[in-house]
């Protein structure tokens, strides 16, 4: 096929949705390509620089067809697959993800690198009587690595709201503004979260949840159930597993997925500090700010 240079062949790419069409979004996300140019059998796909080897074999088994790779910027590359298949109001894709490292090079992963992932988890239900609310405090770590072309670039910081929203009182709990009152709210959830590697991310996040299930970490970690004692039935990767209150496990799992081309590599710890359910008259919300004490700021730096 005759050569094209990758930011022409885009611009071409971007105003023809039947050459767009040749990749699904799932396809143009995981193995971060745009076709550029298509001919009777063969296509030339715009890709990240430095794609994996056996993804570039992978998506030419998919494809049925020739695959021949343009690398050009990871910037171009971002917009390119954005504005040609994530519109506004797109939800995006959920890529399937995998227990080993090398599933690139097992041919019963095929079908599902060109599928996206899916699960049930089955009825999301509170059972708690309706007096009741389930208080859920949490520390959540992430870190996503790549394995393919390791990068130079040191991530961005993105800062997160620094509010605790949640705090033991004489009388009950304390539960602090923005925090949203919601009266059929089902589970109260305070969560300090970190993430490292690709993405760096530190903050804390609050929510009131009116209906099940509540996902911790798309669609990996999710809190499925709870039960009229309050046992929190919390769904990890590929099973269930059931924390009774006053438990405070660390739920923890590592995968592996294909993104822009490249392997990543997933590691989340979901710690549970604190899951009681509690009497909303007991509930105290009000405005302001907490003031942190040394405890907090010992689990903001991870030492506590």
């Amino acid at each position: 096929m005759a050569k094209l240079t990758a930011d022409k062949g885009l611009n071409r790419a971007l105003r023809n949705p039947e050459l767009l069409s040749t990749l699904s979004p799932l396809l143009a996300a995981s193995f971060g390509v745009v076709p550029i140019k298509r001919q009777a059998g063969a296509v030339v796909l715009a890709a990240f620089p430095g794609m994996n080897g056996s993804a570039h074999r992978v998506l030419r088994d998919i494809l049925g067809m020739e695959v021949s790779i343009c690398p050009t910027s990871p910037r171009l590359m971002h917009q390119a697959i954005e504005y040609g298949y994530f519109g506004e109001g797109h939800e995006g894709v959920n890529f399937n993800t995998f227990l080993d490292e090398g599933f690139l090079d097992d041919p019963e992963n095929l079908s599902k690198l060109a599928t996206e992932k899916s699960e049930s988890i089955g009825s999301a239900i509170c059972t708690l009587p309706e007096w009741e609310v389930l208080l859920l405090d949490i520390d959540y770590r992430s870190s996503l690595v790549r394995l393919d072309l390791p990068s130079s670039e040191r991530p961005g910081f993105i800062g997160g709201a620094l509010d605790i929203v949640m705090r033991p009182s004489e009388t009950g709990t304390r539960l602090y503004l923005p925090l949203e009152p919601r009266e059929q709210a089902c589970l109260l959830v305070q969560s300090f979260e970190f993430r490292d590697g690709v993405h760096f991310e530190h903050g804390i996040r609050g929510c009131s949840v009116e209906r099940l299930p509540h996902v911790i970490h798309p669609s990996e970690v999710q809190l499925a159930r709870i039960e009229q004692d309050g046992t929190a039935e919390f769904f990890v990767y590929d099973r269930f597993i059931k924390v009774a209150p006053g438990a405070c496990p660390t739920l923890e799992i590592e995968y592996y997925f294909l993104w822009c081309g490249y392997r990543h590599r997933r590691s989340i710890k979901v710690h549970v500090r604190d899951l009681r359910p509690t009497q909303r008259h007991s509930l105290e919300w009000v405005h302001g700010e907490s003031v942190w004490t040394g405890d907090d700021l010992a689990r903001w730096f991870g030492i506590s």
